[in-house]
């Protein structure tokens, strides 16, 4: 078993995994100095790239792009080009504008507020960010 390494959260921009204890983090920066980034746990990175890929099924691009990204722990948007950054942000801002509470039998009041509560830190990184982008 891999023992858990801290890393300084300003390394998630350097491409690195972070560990805070046992619990995996990943990020999606919106712009190219990282100053309009999303820090999140594991699970939740890869539950929003998948709902943002699930809503163009049509898109081969999109969904190869957020697959690889979920697959790596990050995702850096300005890298994309601006054609498929401004779809990734925008399917990312339709994800986090209408998110829901999280329906699993495991969780609590707490859990779903801190979950609306980082879905609100993702859409305003993606609406500043996607200025750029867009």
């Amino acid at each position: 078993m891999v023992e858990p390494v801290r890393i300084a959260l300003s390394n998630v921009l350097k491409r690195k995994v972070i560990y805070v204890g046992r619990l995996i983090l990943a990020s999606i920066s919106f712009c190219e100095d990282g100053t309009r980034s999303w820090v999140a746990a594991g699970w939740s990175f890869r539950y929003v790239l998948e709902q943002a890929s699930a809503r163009h099924p049509n898109d081969r691009e999109l969904a190869d792009t957020l697959r690889r990204a979920a697959d790596v722990g990050y995702l850096e948007v300005p890298r994309l080009g601006p054609a498929l950054a401004t779809r990734v942000t925008e399917s990312i801002i339709s994800v986090a504008a209408n998110v829901s509470d999280l329906d699993e039998e495991f969780v609590d009041e707490k859990v779903n507020r801190s979950w609306r509560e980082s879905m609100t830190r993702l859409l305003r990184a993606a609406k500043q960010g996607g200025e750029a982008v867009g």
